[in-house]
């Protein structure tokens, strides 16, 4: 299957952590802006046409992530989370509703020592291998992009990127971690053949959103855990608060001519507000996770390839063997002969 095929799919809407310099800087790239790093923690992005009534008329941004490197170039813009910039950029990215499809270049694919490298990472043992031939493929990639929002009485949000291979359905992190600093072109930078998809976008995206909650869940756990913390301190001091009032309320009753009905109904009084209290402080800090799909890319590039050709008891079949620059991965899948 063609990437302009899975594009057919329908999966028109779905979209490791990253920090927010990463993010902002894929996004740029995504839309085939100019980014060059022009210092710590500083980048020039030049906008490609169609983009610059989107950021206040300008087709050249220079942006900051740090609030030191700003207050020493006056000249930028702080992104940070609010700033108008992000905003924007988070509005594009949502509001997309296509996937666009990007190439890796300038990867300097080599020949020759293919088989030396799959061998670490696959059993040939026992198979019977009439003959082996190498080739360069095209390969095909998804990488989806998530906002993760941790919601109690603040928000804090964070970025997540995931890559899922199209061929294996596999995980690929080097892929996700590594394409920011990738070279990338809209078109390839040289024809050759595809190799056939197997999985469904679908699919691809099921497989990215159960990693992301798998990796997500510790940090979970560790924030309910601060935050059970949190709010057992604080019940304890309105307990201790209340239980004090109550007590100087009880005292109260061994006046001479006490209202000892009046004296109750405060007692009562200070019961539920203790209660509504603690409710309260517990409401504060329930803690709600948030995962937002914002963005999708198919992401290809070249792979150097071995075909086996192997005799097995029903009959021939074609083993592929790939090796992976970007993850130093070996991806392997039999096929009809």
């Amino acid at each position: 299957m063609s990437p302009s095929t899975l594009l057919r799919t329908g999966l028109s809407r779905t979209m490791k952590r990253y920090n927010l310099e990463s993010f902002v800087t894929h996004f740029y790239t995504s839309i085939g802006s100019v980014v060059e790093q022009i210092g710590y923690k500083a980048i020039e992005v030049l906008l490609p046409e169609g983009y610059k009534e989107h950021f206040g008329g300008k087709d050249d941004l220079k942006l900051v992530f740090e609030g030191d490197v700003a207050r020493e170039n006056p000249e930028s813009e702080l992104i940070t989370f609010g700033s108008s910039v992000l905003d924007t950029i988070i509005e594009l990215s949502t509001g997309m509703g296509k996937i666009s499809h990007l190439y890796i270049t300038n990867l300097n694919i080599t020949t020759g020592r293919t088989l030396e490298k799959v061998s670490k990472h696959l059993s040939l043992k026992g198979l019977h291998i009439k003959g082996v031939e190498e080739r360069v493929f095209l390969y095909h990639h998804i990488l989806f992009r998530f906002r993760i929002s941790f919601i109690t009485d603040e928000k804090e949000e964070e970025f997540s990127e995931v890559a899922v291979d199209l061929h294996s359905g596999d995980i690929n992190r080097g892929l996700s971690e590594r394409f920011n600093s990738l070279f990338t072109s809209e078109e390839p930078e040289i024809h050759i053949p595809e190799l056939r998809t197997n999985v469904t976008l679908w699919d691809a995206y099921l497989k990215a959103s159960r990693d992301l909650a798998s990796r997500i869940r510790p940090k979970v756990k560790t924030k309910n855990e601060d935050l059970a913390r949190i709010v057992e301190k604080e019940r304890v001091q309105i307990i201790h608060h209340y239980d004090d009032m109550i007590r100087e309320l009880e005292a109260l009753k061994e006046r001479k001519g006490a209202n000892l009905e009046r004296i109750e109904n405060k007692i009562r009084a200070t019961l539920i507000e203790k209660e509504r209290r603690i409710k309260d402080i517990e409401n504060k800090y329930k803690l709600t996770t948030q995962v937002k799909p914002i963005g999708a890319l198919i992401i290809s590039y070249q792979k150097p390839t071995l075909i086996f050709h192997v005799r097995l008891r029903e009959g021939e079949r074609v083993l592929i063997a790939a090796w992976d620059t970007i993850s130093q991965t070996c991806f392997s899948s039999f096929f009809s002969a």
